[in-house]
């Protein structure tokens, strides 16, 4: 009847992973909306901001996966976001893009705290894979952490009968 198709539902919603959320910062109106589109039909949920201050007070207030944030930007451009943000997170991956073509100015950005960097124009399909992939990598770091206190938990556990 009705109740075994409702728990297995309410179940596989359960199993179901989150959507994975993006905060994507870029004062280019129309690029942000064509990223955002494209991340949100790559099963992404999208917080859209239109320069770094506007970005940092959503990312102190919303839990986010990834930060994709351009680089020339009013206010506050996205290395010092990204500064900002890396003195309260150390983890969230953090793409950075831009349309300086310059190696320094990559380094910046990498010392600031970015894991990667897009040069604008970007094909948006690459984008889509080194989001998909910062996340993989984020989420399989958790997954190590977890493990790595379970195996301290069992080393523990046989070094105290092991006398």
């Amino acid at each position: 009847g009705a109740a075994p198709a409702t728990a297995a539902a309410a179940a596989a919603a359960a199993a179901t992973p989150a959507k994975p959320r993006i905060l994507l910062v870029d004062d280019d109106a129309t690029l942000r909306m064509l990223v955002k589109n494209r991340l949100e039909r790559d099963q992404c949920e999208v917080v859209a901001a239109g320069d770094g201050e506007e970005a940092l007070r959503l990312f102190k207030v919303t839990a986010v996966d990834c930060v994709i944030s351009d680089v020339s930007m009013p206010k506050m451009d996205g290395f010092q976001l990204c500064r900002q943000i890396r003195l309260t997170d150390k983890t969230v991956p953090i793409v950075m893009l831009t349309s300086m073509n310059d190696v320094k100015d990559r380094i910046v950005g990498l010392d600031a705290g970015a894991d990667d960097y897009i040069v604008k124009p970007f094909a948006p399909k690459e984008l889509e894979a080194r989001v998909r992939s910062l996340l993989r990598r984020r989420e399989a770091a958790g997954k190590e952490r977890a493990l790595e206190c379970v195996d301290e938990a069992a080393a523990a556990a046989a070094s105290g009968e092991g006398g």
